[in-house]
């Protein structure tokens, strides 16, 4: 099963603010991608990242996984340990290929290790949050493409879309 995080970030690795919550930037274009990028699949949130996207599964056609030591409901698949995926994700969706993780940092943190594909956006520019995607060993992967997109009437941001997976000689 491959795990694959996907975030946008600012060049601080900022992805999102406790206070208030949300991302502190409005990129259309990219949240289409991540929309669409989603849809149909197994997607793995922490606690409060599902609790501020309440509605957004159902409208993209996702499935939510929650990683929470907290249960929030019968409905809601929720897991404490990010080794319990599998057979969780398999439960969800039985034909699951992929499981997206999609936030918070928390959630990114506990899965890197695990990932076998990252889709990272680097929003240019510095923003207010207190919320960072984890460090990670740039030499333990490979960027296989790299999309930029401009600043425009839509877009407040230039942004560019990397897409990297885990290299061979990766110790994970």
């Amino acid at each position: 099963m491959e795990i694959t995080l996907v975030a946008a970030m600012d060049q601080r690795r900022v992805i999102g603010r406790t206070s208030g919550g949300g991302i502190p930037w409005k990129l259309p274009v990219e949240a289409a991608l991540f929309r669409d990028y989603c849809r149909g699949k197994v997607v793995l949130v922490g606690r409060v990242t599902y609790l501020e996207m309440i509605g957004w599964f159902e409208r993209v056609g996702a499935h939510p996984l929650v990683l929470s030591t907290k249960k929030l409901s019968e409905r809601i698949c929720t897991i404490g340990h990010p080794a319990e995926i599998p057979e969780a994700a398999y439960a969800i969706h039985p034909d699951c290929r992929e499981v997206v993780v999609a936030g918070g940092g928390r959630t990114y943190a506990a899965t890197l290790s695990m990932a076998t594909r990252m889709l990272l956006t680097e929003v240019r520019g510095s923003f207010q949050g207190d919320v960072n995607f984890p460090e990670f060993e740039e030499q333990d992967w490979t960027v296989v493409r790299k999309t930029h997109y401009p600043r425009n009437l839509e877009n407040s941001s230039g942004f560019t879309v990397i897409e990297r997976v885990r290299s061979l000689h990766s110790p994970h």
